[in-house]
């Protein structure tokens, strides 16, 4: 049976990005991939779903690893206190990818990629992709970051 988007968003931690423009973009982990105690425990299991008007995307069981999240919070912290000029969540497998900075106007821009390969490519970079940038406010990045805390106090980087 396939879960829909209702379900992950409702039983479990969502970091949620708003746009200017009414784009969004959700993720939430899940499950933790691999069992503890394997070389792979910090795996974490994840939905994404970014929206924008007139499109929709959906990641499931996409994969992240706790303690690249708990980096990007020390990150986007000094982001958000303008003591970095950008702060980037890049995780290992490149399912997506968020690179947040400042315009000339001190504006946050948010230049994003979602990947998902074609069955049986991965890892070779077959599939489709979309790249946006969008802006969006430093209160927007900072309710994004408390998204990430509460997904980090359900699914800790183990």
């Amino acid at each position: 049976m396939e879960l829909d988007a209702k379900y992950y968003l409702t039983n479990f931690p969502v970091a949620e990005l708003l746009f200017d423009d009414g784009a969004r973009f959700k993720f939430c982990s899940y499950a933790y991939k691999y069992p503890e105690g394997s070389d792979f425990a910090d795996w974490h299991q994840n939905y994404i779903l970014f929206t924008a008007p007139g499109f929709k995307s959906e990641f499931i069981e996409t994969c992240m690893e706790g303690h690249i999240l708990k980096m990007f919070l020390s990150d986007i912290a000094e982001f958000c206190d303008l003591k970095r000029p950008s702060a980037k969540l890049v995780p290992r497998e490149p399912f997506f990818s968020l690179i947040f900075s400042f315009d000339e106007q001190k504006k946050v821009i948010v230049k994003g990629s979602l990947w998902y390969p074609l069955k049986g490519d991965y890892p070779n970079g077959i599939g489709y992709s979309l790249e946006f940038e969008n802006k969006t406010s430093l209160n927007a990045v900072s309710a994004f970051s408390e998204g990430i805390k509460a997904i980090l106090r359900r699914f800790p980087p183990r």
